[in-house]
């Protein structure tokens, strides 16, 4: 009996000195340099984009004069934040060792795609750190290192917030007039992921974070982006499937709200589907004419039609070696009455031409075994959202989601680091609340 009661004393303790540690520095006011480099990021990326969103719209030097040093600050705030946070030594002891094994082979592969491609010449190396979707890209999942630390999901739940509060501020007084602003500045690239894991939130966090979802459908309709609206509904399944805490978190949702959230959905589809035939709408006329072009665009190939046919191009030009180690991050494919293409809109074929088969396997490798961690060896909501953002990721890679220095891409490798770390998995509801509840 002693024996017992000793060990269970010990372990108590051990239990309490693990929940203080992860709880400490919680507060904005005692951040540390880790989280400080975070927040410092994340806001450089998102201030990238809108950059970039205004060159589209005005033809200026932007991505080269402002984009750049934008996001490249950003990718280096993060590697200082893995820096300060000892992410290699909490990696170490963390996780398991054939996921660390893994990684390092995938990181590997990773900068020898970016290696190969390099050569001293000036337009070279601005093509390759110019493009969001070449060098940087392939150096975005050393963030994974991060995803084990609450503060930082702390801070990216406030950043959330603010982007969600911006965009309602932008929307709802001009009566969804500038919906076309949201779409091009992703102010709601985080609040499906907030939606997860709302339950987490207080009653006045959780309504923003609602109607912010609700505004980026719209909004990805106006921008005729059906990969986004499929990837916001999916999200909204994924919040009525996810599950709620095992013990009271805050507010709680209840079924009443999560089924309002189904209903919302549903209204929204048949809306778009045909609803507005009735001569039904709330929006103005400017937003009503994008969504009947989205509506129109719901019925056409562009990938694989025959006019196009872009992936036909691909499998063509892209043989024998190329598609087992790739052609490097500046590698192209030769398109029928296209120039030669950087990109193709499919993730999974755009992995196959920088880094071949081997990039994609070993994506593959260390990806797809966190997602069933998450869901069926976990104690919490937040490791369900995680895997659940993994597997929408995984969906929507079929269509396009290339990988890119963006904030849904950041955020998809933090959540593979929350997933291979079974002491965030074995967390109750109750700790992880209090440490990232905003």
């Amino acid at each position: 009996m002693l024996l017992e009661s000793t060990s269970s004393d010990q372990g108590y303790v051990v239990r309490q000195f693990i929940g203080n540690t992860m709880l400490r520095g919680c507060d904005q006011r005692h951040m540390s340099r880790c989280e400080r480099a975070v927040t410092v990021a994340l806001w450089l990326m998102a201030i990238a984009w809108v950059a970039r969103s205004l060159w589209f719209v005005e033809r200026e030097f932007v991505p080269d004069y402002v984009f750049v040093p934008l996001v490249s600050l950003s990718m280096l705030s993060f590697f200082a934040a893995v820096w300060y946070g000892r992410g290699m030594t909490l990696f170490a002891h963390g996780f398991p060792r054939y996921f660390l094994l893994l990684y390092t082979v995938y990181m590997l592969w990773s900068a020898a795609i970016i290696v190969r491609s390099v050569k001293p010449e000036y337009y070279v190396i601005r093509e390759i750190f110019a493009d969001p979707y070449n060098a940087w890209a392939w150096l975005v999942p050393v963030t994974v290192f991060l995803g084990t630390r609450l503060n930082v999901w702390r801070c990216i739940c406030k950043i959330g917030l603010v982007h969600s509060e911006l965009a309602l501020f932008v929307a709802l007084p001009s009566g969804l007039l500038f919906l076309g602003i949201i779409y091009e500045f992703r102010l709601t690239y985080l609040a499906p992921f907030l939606l997860l894991i709302s339950e987490y939130f207080d009653l006045k966090t959780k309504v923003i974070v609602c109607m912010s979802v609700v505004l980026q459908i719209v909004s990805n309709m106006s921008g005729g982006s059906r990969t986004s609206v499929v990837g916001s509904g999916l999200f909204v399944l994924a919040f009525l499937v996810v599950g709620r805490p095992t013990q009271q978190c805050g507010t709680g949702y209840g079924r009443l709200a999560k089924a309002a959230m189904f209903a919302l959905l549903i209204v929204m589809s048949l809306w778009v589907l045909g609803a507005q035939n009735l001569g039904i709408s709330f929006l103005p006329e400017g937003a009503n004419v994008k969504l009947e072009s989205f509506r129109a665009k719901l019925s056409v190939d562009s990938r694989t039609a025959a006019d196009i046919q872009l992936f036909d191009y691909f499998w063509k030009d892209v043989k024998g070696i190329d598609r087992w180690f790739g052609r490097g991050c500046t590698g192209r494919y030769r398109a029928i009455g296209y120039e030669d293409r950087s990109a193709i809109e499919s993730g999974y074929l755009h992995m196959i031409l920088k880094g071949g088969y081997v990039e994609l396997v070993l994506f593959l490798l260390v990806v797809v075994p966190a997602i069933f961690s998450g869901f069926f060896c976990s104690r919490n909501v937040f490791s369900r959202a995680c895997s659940s953002l993994v597997v929408i990721r995984l969906l929507t890679m079929f269509t396009f989601g290339l990988p890119a220095v963006r904030l849904d891409y950041v955020l998809f490798w933090l959540s593979i680091g929350v997933l291979w770390s079974r002491r965030i998995r074995q967390m109750s509801d109750a700790v992880l609340w209090k440490a990232i509840g905003v």
